[in-house]
C-alpha cells in the first residue's frame, strides 16, 4: 500500500518524535509514521507490541484533530 500521509506531514511527525520525552507520546507518533508510510496494521503491532484497537485509536485521534493532539506536551513549534 502507498503512502497514507504527506512527506511534509511524516517530517512533521519525525520531528515531534525526535523532542518527545514521553514514551506513551513516541509511541503514538511512531505509529503515525509507520501508518502514513504505508505499513501494515500486522506490521505495526509487530514492530511496536501494540494491538489493532491502539493503531485505530492513534489514527481517528490524529485525522480528528491533528497532530500535536496526539502528544500531551504544547511546546512543540512546527515549521511550514
Amino acid at each position: 500500500m502507498g503512502k497514507r500521509l504527506s512527506d511534509k506531514e511524516i517530517q512533521n511527525l519525525i520531528y515531534i518524535h525526535k523532542i518527545l520525552n514521553n514514551k506513551r507520546d513516541a509511541d503514538k507518533v511512531k505509529c503515525l509514521v509507520l501508518w502514513g508510510k504505508g505499513w501494515e496494521w500486522e506490521k505495526i503491532q509487530e514492530a511496536l507490541l501494540v494491538n489493532e484497537r491502539y493503531i485505530s485509536d492513534v489514527k481517528s485521534k490524529y485525522k480528528e484533530k491533528g497532530q500535536l493532539k496526539i502528544v500531551k506536551t504544547k511546546k512543540i513549534i512546527l515549521t511550514t
